[in-house]
């Protein structure tokens, strides 16, 4: 009953949002009788022949969206695999809380003790949906999602959506609340199609269709994208299915389709598997027809991806960054900075890595602790053990860079590393702890001089660099042709006129600290990428 009441209060309040002004196609930037097909790969990262399809489709198919399942034993490769591309595919997860098959089970990324309620008396996964609406509490369901959103940003992958494995997320209304909350909190935009067809099916099978469409009239509301229609292939043979998804194509309606298929490579291990391995390796064989490539260019129809549709989300504001982790927070450079930055929702923390006597990197803007310390002395002329003796005028001990990459890499949060004394061996030794971390995609190296530019990008050309505008005899191009795709600009010269030269040349452009509400608000509106401040509170009117 308590969780039917919330729920009810939930929806009620999500009614009471205004409803966006223009449908998903539009805010895609298309016309609005515009036929627009996500071609989507589910069940990517359960077994190898899956990753090894994932592989070839990405590369050359008509599949342009897949999603992850985070508790399978081959997710790990899947996701080492996406971190090496030059141009990351469009990959999101597709949270897992059932273990289907016979032999081949996986358990929640969470311990067994947390969740009692989502295993099996095995300690795997439950094998049905039902099971898991009979057995599991929402809390439970909340708390396993979130972690297997954490596991995948830990190895590296920033998925572009969520969706639901088996549709368990949508078989209760306060599982469905949870993915949603939990969507939101995370910054990642969810599936949610509109109740049609197979869905609405299956939610008058279970008596809840009236509920559910009081509830996505809620969630529409508050902005969230729904897909219009969705669909599966169907068919016991290769042509069958194929006729099919050809049928599907000419047929599409206006608005946003997606249609799932589950493509594998055909293997001993798949067949052993599962009994659906000739459907799923037909699926990859489908994603590579050039009938379906013919038809989808004679109906006119566009592909689009989950990446763009999280855009048009998520909007084009600038992104927030906290300058040493958020100094009118706590003290700076702190880990209790960071942490407020992220409850904040903060999208960069901006901190200045030091190396100590001993060759470790903590974090310290200047280069003597005396400042912000109860010590003295220069760090460099310091132990990693003497630095970490000392307390910040709050109490607080000095983080390593370690520390700080480890906390950020589990959440939505990117680092943006000011090299107080940049060298060749100072960025190698940085990047080796942004590895270990896996977060290469998410961290920006201050280097400020034009060799370092030029060396990342020769060498580590995934890692994003901000060079200082005027460089000397320097343009915005020069600077984007080093391999910079920050620059930073004096304040007052971050006008319109200038940010969008630094814009024609592929740049995104931040400024010294802004530490006025008025002046963030001036400079959003002048175009600025990213808005540095101490006090992140100070941009809540631009969320």
């Amino acid at each position: 009953m308590r969780s039917a009441m919330a729920a009810s209060w939930w929806t009620v309040a999500l009614l009471a949002l205004p409803a966006p002004a223009d449908s998903l196609v539009e805010r895609l930037g298309h016309e609005p009788g515009a036929r627009l097909l996500i071609l989507h790969g589910d069940d990517l990262g359960m077994c190898r022949a899956a990753n090894e399809a994932a592989r070839l489709a990405f590369a050359s198919s008509a599949m342009n969206s897949g999603s992850a399942m985070v508790p399978c034993p081959w997710f790990g490769e899947l996701a080492s695999w996406w971190g090496e591309q030059e141009e990351p595919p469009d990959l999101g997860l597709h949270l897992t809380l059932t273990s289907e098959w016979r032999h081949y089970r996986w358990g929640p990324v969470l311990p067994v003790e947390q969740v009692p309620g989502l295993v099996d008396p095995d300690g795997f996964l439950w094998r049905d949906v039902s099971e898991v609406t009979a057995n599991a509490t929402a809390a439970e369901v909340k708390a396993e999602i979130r972690a297997q959103i954490t596991r995948a940003r830990r190895f590296g992958l920033e998925p572009t959506h969520l969706d639901s494995h088996m549709g368990t997320l949508f078989a209760r209304p306060d599982f469905f609340l949870a993915y949603i909350e939990v969507a939101a909190e995370e910054g990642i935009v969810p599936f949610i199609p509109r109740l049609d067809g197979v869905l609405r099916e299956q939610l008058e099978e279970l008596g809840i269709l009236g509920a559910a469409r009081v509830m996505m009239a809620g969630i529409e509301a508050r902005g969230f994208p729904l897909i219009d229609t969705l669909f599966s292939t169907e068919g016991s043979s290769y042509e069958e299915r194929k006729e099919h998804l050809l049928e599907i194509v000419r047929g599409l309606r206006p608005g946003v389709t997606e249609v799932i298929l589950h493509p594998s490579t055909a293997t001993d291990e798949l067949a052993h598997i599962t009994n659906s391995h000739r459907a799923r390796s037909d699926d990859l064989r489908l994603m590579s027809d050039p009938d379906l490539a013919a038809a989808i260019e004679e109906e006119g129809i566009v592909l689009v991806t989950w990446r763009e549709i999280a855009r048009a989300w998520k909007g084009d504001g600038p992104m927030i960054m906290a300058h040493r982790g958020g100094a009118a927070l706590e003290d700076e450079n702190t880990l209790a900075a960071f942490e407020r930055a992220a409850e904040l929702r903060v999208d960069f923390v901006e901190c200045d890595p030091r190396a100590t006597a001993d060759g470790e990197f903590v974090l310290m803007h200047d280069a003597s602790v005396d400042r912000t310390t109860d010590g003295t002395g220069l760090v460099a002329e310091l132990t990693l053990e003497q630095v970490r003796a000392l307390r910040t005028r709050g109490g607080h001990p000095v983080p390593t860079l370690r520390e700080l990459l480890a906390f950020a890499s589990g959440r939505r949060l990117g680092v943006y590393l000011d090299l107080k004394e940049p060298s060749v061996e100072t960025v190698q030794a940085l990047l080796a702890l942004v590895d270990e971390a896996r977060m290469a995609r998410r961290v920006v190296l201050g280097v400020w001089r034009a060799d370092l530019a030029r060396w990342v990008k020769e060498h580590r050309p995934r890692v994003a660099t901000m060079v200082s505008w005027p460089l000397p005899a320097a343009t915005f191009e020069v600077a984007a042709e080093m391999g910079a795709s920050w620059v930073g600009v004096p304040t007052g010269q971050a006008v319109p006129a200038i940010i969008d030269l630094a814009h024609e040349a592929g740049l995104q452009v931040v400024t010294l600290p802004l530490n006025d509400r008025g002046l963030l608000v001036e400079k959003a509106a002048a175009g600025l990428d990213v808005l540095q401040t101490d006090d992140p509170r100070l941009a809540d009117a631009l969320r």
